[in-house]
């Protein structure tokens, strides 16, 4: 008969196993039992015995150290999450260190009419008459089923002509397709029901304004229509336009020196940037962001904003941690069943309710047939 001894210098209690018995025991055949010697009566473990005996204390040996290197592997991800959150923390940025660029000043700043009308006029160079103070945050949805989108400036003038106008720091590799799920959202809802004049369409422009060159050919401005490919100088007027501003342009002399200010300004809103602007809508569009900047209700809606953020986060720790047990029992009961375990008896080994048990293995099961 064959027997292992394994030393432990760890107090417990009497219902509790210490890690390094589970991954000792691991080691052993299947048919073995644990006899621990308690010789103080103080739950001092001396030794421990493993015998070739009754095989049902390896499965619960095998059983509460799969649990304990899931729990620690899971113990480990929510870890690396919440340092992801602390660094997050750790980086952020006063309300006087934001840009134009920054999506909480760009949204407090687009909240002044003016700023909006001057950023338009610079970009299209033109004159613009808002017809109604533009709207931040503004939330668009086709149906209660359906995705919504939410526009970070959404601006109509008196020619009926809609504005939609994002500030995009990062490169999220869809901004083509997503500029396209704006315009169809928005387009979804210029016509009342029943109206099938199509020519009451407004002309839709849809701005987007980053820190990178999107499309790689070094242009401070990326203008698009409808064309036909056959006949490349027939547009087909659909009214609708798209443009992709770059703030790291390197091609000048496309594009007006007003708005290649801008868009250095918007990068980098600073005193020092403004000063070196020539353009007194730019020196004006200064003023009014710095008096947000100044503006102590405006520091405190920040901190706001920034304490939600961070509890979104938190709220999705906790989520994870919950998918991870889920995901656990899952795989324990996938491997019961593989072993012809009845849900009765794996609600038992695992003190799951059985309905719980029966539903996550017809879940298995679809996942199969699948």
């Amino acid at each position: 008969m064959n027997r292992a001894c394994y030393p432990i210098n760890t107090q417990m209690n009497s219902n509790i196993c210490n890690a390094s018995i589970f991954t000792n025991s691991f080691i052993s055949s299947p048919n073995n039992r644990v006899r621990i010697q308690d010789e103080n009566y103080k739950k001092q473990i001396n030794t421990c015995l493993i015998k070739e005996d009754n095989g049902i204390y390896w499965y619960i040996y095998k059983f509460c150290a799969i649990i304990f290197i899931k729990i620690n592997s899971s113990f480990l991800k929510v870890l690396c999450l919440y340092k992801r959150g602390e660094l997050l923390m750790n980086q952020k940025k006063s309300l006087k260190e934001l840009n134009l660029l920054d999506k909480f000043l760009f949204d407090e700043a687009m909240d002044d009419p003016e700023n909006v009308k001057i950023m338009l006029d610079i970009i299209l160079s033109q004159k613009t008459k808002l017809k109604h103070p533009p709207q931040t945050e503004k939330e668009q949805r086709t149906s209660t089923d359906n995705r919504q989108i939410r526009l970070d400036v959404y601006a109509i003038d008196e020619d009926d002509v809609i504005y939609e106008v994002e500030a995009q720091k990062e490169n999220t590799h869809n901004l083509p397709k997503r500029s396209r799920l704006y315009q169809g959202i928005i387009d979804s809802k210029l016509l009342p029901p029943g109206v099938v004049d199509f020519n009451l369409l407004n002309e839709v422009l849809i701005v987007l304004i980053m820190p990178f060159d999107l499309f790689g050919y070094g242009l401070y401005r990326y203008t698009f229509h409808m064309r036909c490919e056959e006949v490349p100088e027939l547009k087909l007027n659909d009214g609708a336009t798209r443009i992709f501003l770059n703030t790291r342009g390197k091609h000048p002399e496309l594009v007006s020196p007003e708005l290649i200010e801008l868009l250095k300004y918007m990068e980098r809103s600073t005193d020092e940037v403004s000063g070196e602007c020539k353009s007194k809508r730019i020196q004006e569009m200064h003023r009014r962001v710095c008096q947000i900047k100044a503006s102590e209700k405006t520091e405190v809606k920040y901190m706001q904003s920034w304490e939600e953020r961070i509890m979104i986060k938190q709220e999705g720790i906790a989520e994870g941690r919950i998918e991870g047990e889920k995901a656990l029992l899952k795989s324990l009961i996938e491997k019961k069943m593989a072993k012809k375990y009845s849900a009765e008896q794996i609600s038992a080994m695992l003190e799951v309710d059985v309905s719980e048990v029966e539903n996550i293995m017809k879940e298995i099961q679809n996942e199969k047939y699948l």
